[in-house]
Formats: C-alpha cells, structure tokens, sequence
C-alpha cells in the first residue's frame, strides 16, 4: 500500500515538474528571448505529458551567437528554475521537501541530460553546439556528464534519506526494493503517457527536432540520391530505398552511444545515492495522504493547463 502510495506520488510531483519545466523552457526560454532578439512567435506546440517546441523567425539573418543564445536559453532557465528548488527543498522537510528536491533533480537531470546528449549526438537544443564544436564535443560533454552523475548520486541521498522512512519496512533490502519498484511505476507510467500522446498526434516537427544529425545528413543523402535517380527516369522503388539507405547508414558509422551510457551512469548513480541515504531525525514516518491527494490533483491541473495553452496557441 505505502509503495502504491509513493508512486503516485512520484508520479504527480514529475507530471507538475515537467509541465511547469515545459512551458518556462519553451515560452519563457525560447520565446522571450527570440523576441527580445527581434523575432516573432510563429507557432506553439505542447503536448500534456510529454515535450513540444515553439518556432519563431526574423525578417533579418541571425548571428551564429544569437541563434545559440536562443537555443539555449530553454536549458539555461531550467537549471534556474532547479537550482531554486533545491535551495527551497533544503530549508524544508517531509513530503515538501521530497517534491521540492525531486523538482530540483528533474529539472536539473533534464536540463543537463538534454544539453549534454543533445550537443554530442546533434539533436533539439544541442544541434548548433554539436555542429559548431564537430569532434571536440566531448571536451563539453563529458564534464557535463560527470557533474550530472555527481549531483544526481547526492541528491539521490538526501531523497531516500527521506522515502525510506515512509516504506514500513525494517529492513534495508526490501526500503529499497519497494523504492525502486514505486520510482519504476511513475516513470513507465509518465513514459507511457507520453509515448501514447505523440502517437496519438504525431508531429514531423517534433520528430525532426529529436533527430540525431547523423540521422538527418543520412535522410538529406537518401533524398539527393532518390530526387537524382527520379530526374535519370529510374524512380527507385521501396527495396531500392531501403537498400541505399542500409548502404549510408555502413558507409556513415555509428558514435559512442553518449546518450545510453549516460541514462546508465545516471541510474547506477540513483541507486547509490539511495542505498547509502540515511534518516535525518524529525523526518515524518509516512507519506501522509493528503500529500499524495494534492501531487496527483496539481498533476492533472497542470496537464490540463497544457492542452488549454496547445488550444490557445493553436
């Protein structure tokens, strides 16, 4: 029961985490500052549970400088956004700190995760970084990762130092196991509302923005060659496309999977910090249940908030 109770608890502070965490990076970060460079908002798109994007544009070039000001503004506001959390989870305790500090690990986890795997493989907000640094990425990203390891192992720590005591167990093995079994739950729940959501309404947009760029160059290849062999009158068939694209894909090789090995280091991190997370004296022994009552309530506002935003913007 208290496991059941815990997820949907983890599940409610990540739904109003990345809602709050959606539209200040994409509105706030991206949009004002495109506009304070100049630019007008041209569309808005939000999905409830999962990301989205805003496009904007000028009527005059933008500077290399710029456009990466503007890129990553989004990242820049997040950090903001759970740097203060952390501080105000730090001054607090019990469910409030939990949410607080979980805010703070998420916003700053998405934040560094998506500027680190994004500059090294090429895609959303990191593709102008990856295209400008080439090779040398890793000089960036691999710093990055490592601080996100570190602060992800601490605040791990503090957080179980708190969950723990709230599952009923005595024992330390099965804290844990009941720990890992209710953040799983609000994860694959949170994951598959958003996966659900896009598929429900696709967006080629979205889908070239999480593009890696190997990908990209790979699909710009495949059109060059595809348009040229159209113009000889030899319009190739669906095995023929296939068969060029398996050939770019050889002839392109695949990078490190910087991404995976990363979300890796991030859960071995988690698992650390939490089994090594210790009660502070005064903490509540129980997630009390209006604390749950109020995360999944402000998790449906929030989501409902975001598809009123989409409607509007639309």
């Amino acid at each position: 029961m208290e496991t059941a109770r815990l997820a949907l608890f983890a599940l409610g502070v990540a739904l109003i985490t990345s809602r709050v965490g959606l539209v200040v990076h994409e509105l706030v970060g991206h949009g004002v500052t495109a506009s304070a460079f100049g630019a007008e908002i041209e569309e808005v798109r939000l999905y409830a549970t999962a990301g989205g994007w805003i496009s904007y544009d000028r009527d005059h070039p933008w500077t290399w400088t710029e456009a990466l000001v503007v890129q990553l503004a989004g990242i820049a506001v997040e950090l903001v956004m759970g740097a203060a959390a952390a501080v105000a989870a730090w001054r607090t305790r019990g469910a409030l700190a939990v949410a607080l500090g979980g805010a703070a690990l998420g916003l700053c986890l998405h934040a560094g995760f998506y500027l680190a795997a994004g500059t090294y493989h090429g895609l959303g907000d990191g593709a102008l970084l990856h295209r400008r640094l080439g090779d040398d990425r890793g000089w960036l990203c691999w710093p990055i990762a490592a601080a996100m390891v570190g602060g992800c192992f601490v605040g791990a720590r503090r957080l179980a130092a708190i969950v723990r005591v709230w599952l009923p167990t005595p024992s330390a093995t099965r804290q844990l196991m009941a720990l890992t079994v209710a953040l799983a739950a609000a994860a694959g729940a949170h994951a598959g509302l958003a996966s659900a959501e896009v598929a429900l309404r696709p967006s080629p947009t979205y889908q070239a923005i999480m593009k890696p760029e190997r990908q990209r160059v790979i699909d710009q290849d495949l059109a060059r060659w595809a348009a040229a062999e159209q113009a000889r009158g030899k319009a190739p068939d669906r095995g023929a496309v296939a068969a060029h694209r398996r050939r770019l894909e050889t002839e392109r090789p695949r990078p490190l999977p910087f991404g995976a090995i990363l979300a890796i280091a991030l859960a071995l991190a988690t698992a650390a910090g939490a089994a090594l997370g210790r009660p502070r004296p005064g903490d509540v022994a129980r997630l009390p249940q209006p604390a749950v009552r109020r995360a999944v309530t402000w998790a449906v506002i929030a989501a409902l908030s975001i598809s009123a935003i989409d409607a509007l913007a639309a």
